[in-house]
């Protein structure tokens, strides 16, 4: 996204602004001289979130290798087993990302990658690497203050179950993260921010080799999470926890935007994965074939979406079908679609495959088949 760090910035100092100054006004008396144990990480985020300190759970220190694995299987207890390869056959067919991903390696490396800690928020578990120094590194502060914020949320109660779509995995994952980012920074007061360490700059560095897709899921949390965080603390400073009861499920919330009733979808063939990109990964998907102002443009007028992706022994054709606020915005959308596809000069998903992109009225219609019957039965 065109500008990205220099927004994210200004809107992380804006927000953080905010609730120190909301909290400065809202602290007891007794609170002037903090004690050792109100300055810990848990106790800092207890306080921040007004809830009851209990006690924090105890950190796994854990290889870089059982890191990777414990995120791996996170990722397969959340989507199933084989759920992410048809995933990434999806996003290929849909072009959404580039021909000969892995998605599930690129999600493993997006978390891992330079990371030295991880929340799992199947297990409520904090994983930490094996010379995790909170007490003498300035950045593994931050990074603890960001794992016990996503503790405290789960034990709250603010899990997400493994059935949800993944439009309310990204919300949740932008939601929390930003909540996290914003409480580290508001534990720096009004200290500089310490200096990149050479795991955040290896980290930086991977995240711009990732394809567009990828890239901006491993910032949702600054891109979509902060600026809604931002808006709400502006109209109304109420409490973090309160704010995050009434925050949307969805990325359409985030965005402000809102879906209707969507068409059926062809029910032909046996079905492999029936998803939503939903509304943020609507965006990006505009946003790779054309450029930042105009796919953020058309986004509020998306009104909801779905695709199905099945087998019907002549191949895996993808169906998917966008809805949006009114005909011209359907047109443009397709167009958006349908002039990358002719500049690229191929047919996503293998050079014998057939894309076909049409609107009719509101509704924009993405067709990938292998073969012109199944095409002509999904055009009727």
């Amino acid at each position: 996204m065109k500008g990205a760090p220099l927004l994210v910035t200004l809107l992380l100092a804006a927000l953080v602004a905010g609730a120190s100054l909301y909290y400065r006004q809202h602290q007891p008396e007794s609170s002037s001289q903090p004690t050792e144990e109100q300055a810990s990480p848990a106790a800092f985020v207890a306080t921040h979130l007004r809830i009851a300190l209990r006690e924090p759970a105890p950190l796994q220190a854990v290889s870089p290798d059982t890191l990777r694995d414990r995120i791996s299987a996170n990722l397969d207890a959340r989507f199933e087993p084989g759920g992410l390869a048809h995933r990434t056959r999806a996003f290929e067919l849909l072009t959404l990302l580039p021909s000969g991903q892995n998605l599930h390696g690129q999600l493993v490396a997006m978390q891992a990658a330079g990371s030295r800690a991880w929340f799992d928020d199947l297990q409520g578990k904090l994983l930490v690497a094996e010379n995790f120094a909170p007490l003498t590194r300035p950045d593994d502060r931050a990074t603890l203050i960001r794992l016990r914020t996503r503790e405290l949320l789960h034990r709250e109660g603010f899990t997400l179950p493994k059935n949800v779509s993944d439009d309310e995995w990204i919300a949740y994952r932008a939601l929390h993260g930003a909540l996290a980012d914003a409480l580290a920074l508001a534990d720096q007061d009004n200290t500089a921010p310490p200096l990149p360490s050479s795991e955040e700059t290896e980290r930086e560095a991977i995240l711009l080799s990732f394809p567009h897709y990828i890239h901006n899921l491993a910032l949702s949390h600054e891109l979509i999470g902060i600026p809604y965080l931002k808006q709400r603390r502006k109209a109304a400073p109420i409490p973090w926890i309160d704010l995050l009861r009434s925050a949307p499920g969805h990325t359409h919330g985030l965005l402000h935007t809102s879906p209707d009733p969507l068409p059926d979808l062809p029910t032909t063939g046996s079905t492999l994965l029936e998803e939503s990109l939903g509304a943020w990964s609507t965006q990006l998907l505009l946003e790779r074939h054309s450029d930042y102002e105009l796919a953020e443009e058309l986004t509020p007028y998306w009104r909801g979406d779905l695709y199905r992706l099945f087998s019907n022994g002549r191949g895996d054709p993808l169906v998917w079908q966008c809805l949006w606020d009114n005909a011209q915005s359907a047109t443009r959308a397709a167009d958006i679609l349908r002039n990358a596809l002719s500049l690229d000069g191929s047919v996503p998903g293998s050079s014998e495959r057939l894309f076909h992109v049409t609107s009719r009225d509101s509704l924009l219609i993405v067709l990938n088949c292998s073969d012109l019957a199944t095409l002509a039965t999904l055009q009727k």
